[in-house]
Formats: structure tokens, C-alpha cells, sequence
């Protein structure tokens, strides 16, 4: 059934649309998702950059300054997972970075799977287990039979994994404690590329990387930094600066040149995940920083040097370029206090308390053992070895801890999974309640409520809704500007469309068919 799919999917690109108009499908496609880009800071910064980079492919191609995703508290991997399948997390399984443990007792990666090893990382992981559907990449590669180029390249291994599915040739990140590019053997072994980029010290923190952080010409507009990257913290400041964008450039321009040796008769597609999200200590620059603006600026320098090798080797009818804004939870704390009132809600308290109240009831014992982002975990095995039930004490559970500071309410998860009624401020918890690592008891915490023991704002950001834009640039795509919002799930569809490929079989949305043959 597959092939028969694949091949009639072929076909419709070598059939007229009109009696005027063919699809012209690109010989490549690289895709670059920009975690942190948001429409309001893009169309703010621009105006000094000139008509290269950025603004040369925002005339050039289609933009549409507002992507929308139906539930907020989504975080990055979960939706870059969402973006790359088409579908939500309830299909692809993918809902956030990590996921409690219950057996371990501990957080970990999404991506855990001990059935495989890193390469130039101790992280052992792969999507097998976790990511449940199709991608773009698997379909480019089963539809080529295996021909078609295609890579992901990020700066963290989550990230990676999310947009390269299954069937990507290889997964690619820079390992956080020696700045290597790393893989996971699931793909196989470290990419050829990314292996002599390794051997040539052209890593994140190797020869080719700057000691120094200073802003580019026409990168801050107020103010001036420098920073040194030493001691400790060198690594971790490194793959928050916009250093690792550079390197992740880098290699992606490698991949370029490869695959335009390389001729294949498949399309390829190469997708990069950048971040502009850059910090130092764990903790993020405020709007409108000089780093801020620094960052933007360098990320322009990197679309126009990636635009320029496209153009140099393929042609501007045999190339696409996709750019997607991928929304972020902003560290960043305002210098001016806040007139806002804030509370916070104790995990360890809430914990403490919880297990009191249900000792009280079921007798004396750690029933909830932990919380994690935004759910608590009760103890499967105590419950089941004392013949307790399990949704008689999550109901408990529930009354009791929508009634502490923070909380404006709290719903087991059960009555989620089962698509049970529930009150308009449950809905944004319905992306996390369909697996056991998810939690027992979903909170919706008060706007800009703090978590003892979190990040500052973590929470609050994850609630708040900005704008992120998407960019398509391609042969048959008309120069023009939505006014309206698309969806999420229509990305995967449209890309799928333009590379003469069925889309991702879980994908929910449609192709924007507006974008194409206006030319």
C-alpha cells in the first residue's frame, strides 16, 4: 500500500495543475527551525539589516507572522515534534523534554531508550519507544526508497531527534560537555561530515570558535558587550550563545555541498534547529538586550550564508527554504520590579501536605512521590499492593491541592484520557495527560504563579502566547503576506506538498494550496 501511495504522490508532480502550470518540485530543501523567534522582535530588529538574508527571503517568499498551536504549556521538543509530524502529542507521543521516571524515581530525557548508545555522548537515546509517528524525513526517505538526502542538526540532542524521526540518515548535536557533534547509534555512526568536522577541531568551543562574544557591527543598537567563555560554565554558556548557531551553520553548509555532489535523483532535505534564546548562567537575556539584538543580527549573517550557497550551486528554481518560528518559555527576568501580584506554588510543600491528607484516609504512606512539570505522581505500586483506588484517591488528591496557594484548580488525569467534561482551565492540561509519565493529578497554576525550586517565569512564559512566524521560500511561491493565522499541523502538509510526497500519515492538517503556482 505504501509504495502504490508514494508512487501516485510522484506522479501528481509530473501532471499539470492548470493548463498554464506545473509543480516544480526542488532538488533541495533546507528547513530551519528557530526556536525563540518571534514575529514581534523579528519585524522590530529587521528594519537595519538590509536586503539579504532575512529580509531577502521574507520578500521573496510567503509569510505568515503567526503559527498557532490549540493547547499553550506545549514546550520546544513537543513541538517541534508537532510541527515536523503535523499532529499533537497525544499522537506522536512526544510532550515534553522529560518525563518522570517512575521506576528511577528521576527526570530524563524523552528520548531515553537504554537499547542504544551515544557517539561522543553518554546519553543513550534514540526515538524508538517514544516518537509513535511519521515525520517529513520518514516519508522523503520511504517515498525515495531510501535515495533521498536527509539530516537534522541541532545544538541538543532532544532536539534533534524530534525533527529527524525514524528514517533521517542521521540525527546530529553538539554534545554539552565536550562541544563534539554526537549521535546516537540508532542511526548508525557519526556521519562522515560530521566526523572530520570533529578531527578539524570545527566544533562548538574547537579552534574555530571565538573566545569572545562581542556584538557584530549592526547587532546591538543599544549598548555593548563581552563575554569570555572560561571556567566551569564554558560548555554550558557556549550552546547558549549564538556560537552554536554558527557551528550548526557550519556543518549544514557541509551537508549542502555534499548533496549537490552527491546528485541524487530524490530531493534532499536538511533541517537545522537554531535558538535564540541565548543566555549565560542557565539564565536568559531580556528583550531587547544587546545580546538579544546581537543574536537576531547573527542569525540574519546565518539564513543570508545559507541562502547565498543555495543560490551559488543550485539555482533559485531548484531550491526551497522553510524558516519556522518555534515558541520558548523566556528566562529572562525584567530589571524593573513588578507591580504584579505573585504567588508561588511549593512543590515540596504541596507534597508534604498531599501525603498527610491521604495518609489520613488510605493510612500512613508516601502515596505522591513527585512533581514534575506541572503534574504529581502517585506511588502505582503502594496503591496496587494495598488494594487502594486509584481513581477514588486521584479524585481526593485533586480537591485537596486545587485549594493551595498557586493552584486555581487541579483535575486527575484520567478524566482527560477518557475525554471526560472539564472546566475551561483544564483544556491547555489536555496535551499532557495521556501518558503514565505525565503524572496522576494535572495542575493549572495561577498566571504568573512561581515555583519554588524552578527556573523564575518558567511556568507563566509557557502560558503566554507570541507569535511565531513562518517563511517559505520555493520555486511556485508567490512573494506575499498572510494576515491570518495557520495552524500548526499544516506545515508537515505543505512541505510534504512541495517535495511531491504523501504527507505524514498521522499529519491533521491540509496543505496551504494558497502558497503555490501564483508565480
Amino acid at each position: 500500500m505504501r509504495p502504490i501511495r508514494y508512487l501516485l504522490l510522484t506522479l501528481s508532480c509530473l501532471l499539470p495543475l492548470t493548463l498554464s502550470a506545473q509543480r516544480t518540485r526542488p532538488d533541495i530543501l533546507v528547513q530551519i527551525y528557530v526556536k525563540g523567534l518571534r514575529t514581534d522582535l523579528l519585524d522590530s530588529y529587521r528594519a537595519g539589516w538590509g536586503g539579504n538574508g532575512l529580509n531577502g527571503v521574507m520578500k521573496q517568499g510567503a509569510v505568515a507572522p503567526d503559527i498557532r498551536y490549540p493547547y499553550p504549556l506545549l514546550d520546544e521538543v513537543a513541538r517541534l515534534a508537532s510541527l515536523s509530524a503535523g499532529a499533537m502529542p497525544e499522537i506522536h507521543g512526544v510532550y515534553q523534554a522529560e518525563r518522570y521516571d517512575a521506576v528511577t524515581q528521576r527526570s530524563e530525557s524523552t528520548f531515553a531508550n537504554r537499547d542504544y548508545r551515544g557517539i561522543n555522548s553518554a546519553e543513550q537515546l534514540a526515538p524508538a519507544g517514544t516518537l509513535r509517528s511519521e515525520l517529513l524525513t520518514d516519508v522523503l526517505r520511504g517515498s525515495s526508497q531510501g535515495d533521498a538526502i536527509v539530516y537534522a542538526i541541532a545544538s541538543r540532542a532532544n532536539d534533534a531527534i524530534a525533527v529527524a524521526g525514524h528514517d533521517a540518515e542521521g540525527a546530529i548535536w553538539i554534545d554539552k560537555h565536550s562541544g563534539w557533534w554526537a549521535t546516537t547509534n540508532f542511526y548508525g555512526g557519526l556521519p562522515a561530515l560530521a566526523l572530520k568536522a570533529n578531527n578539524e577541531q570545527r566544533t562548538l568551543g574547537g579552534r574555530t570558535t571565538p573566545s569572545v562574544w562581542k556584538p557584530l557591527s549592526k547587532g546591538a543598537k543599544e549598548g555593548s558587550f563581552a563575554h569570555t567563555f572560561e571556567g566551569a560554565w564554558r560548555m554550558s554558556d557556549l550552546l547558549t550563545s549564538p556560537f552554536a548557531n554558527d557551528a550548526i551553520t557550519d556543518l549544514s553548509k557541509e551537508f549542502i555541498r555534499y548533496a549537490h555532489k552527491a546528485r541524487r535523483t530524490s530531493p534532499t532535505l536538511i533541517v537545522m534547529v537554531l535558538d535564540l534564546e541565548v543566555g549565560a548562567r542557565g539564565v536568559a537575556y531580556a528583550d531587547y538586550s544587546p545580546e538579544q539584538q546581537d543574536a537576531y543580527a547573527r542569525l540574519n549573517e546565518q539564513v543570508h550564508q545559507i541562502t547565498a550557497l543555495l543560490q551559488e550551486l543550485y539555482g533559485a528554481e531548484h531550491y526551497a527554504l522553510n524558516i519556522v518560528g518555534v515558541p520558548v518559555a523566556n528566562l529572562a527576568q525584567p530589571k524593573a520590579p513588578s507591580r504584579r501580584s505573585v504567588v508561588t506554588f511549593d512543590p515540596a510543600k504541596c507534597i508534604a501536605l498531599a501525603n498527610l491528607y491521604l495518609s489520613a484516609i488510605y493510612g500512613r504512606n508516601d502515596w505522591v512521590m513527585a512533581y514534575s512539570h506541572q503534574t504529581l505522581h502517585l506511588n502505582k505500586k503502594e496503591i496496587a499492593d494495598k488494594k487502594v483506588d486509584m481513581q477514588d484517591m486521584s479524585n481526593n488528591l485533586a480537591t485537596f491541592v486545587s485549594e493551595m496557594e498557586g493552584v486555581i484548580g487541579a483535575i486527575p488525569a484520567y478524566q482527560l484520557q477518557r475525554g471526560l467534561s472539564q472546566p475551561a482551565w483544564a483544556k491547555p492540561l489536555y496535551s499532557h495527560s495521556y501518558r503514565s509519565y505525565a503524572g496522576d493529578v494535572l495542575l493549572a497554576l495561577a498566571p504568573f504563579a512561581e515555583v519554588a525550586g524552578e527556573k523564575p517565569g518558567l511556568e507563566q512564559q509557557r502560558q503566554r502566547r507570541v507569535t511565531a512566524p513562518f517563511i517559505l521560500m520555493a520555486p511556485g511561491v508567490a512573494s506575499q503576506r498572510l494576515t491570518e493565522p495557520i495552524s500548526y499541523d499544516a506545515v508537515a502538509p505543505s512541505l510534504a506538498y512541495l517535495l511531491c510526497v504523501p504527507q505524514p500519515m498521522s499529519a491533521d492538517g491540509t496543505p496551504l494550496f494558497t502558497l503555490f503556482n501564483q508565480k
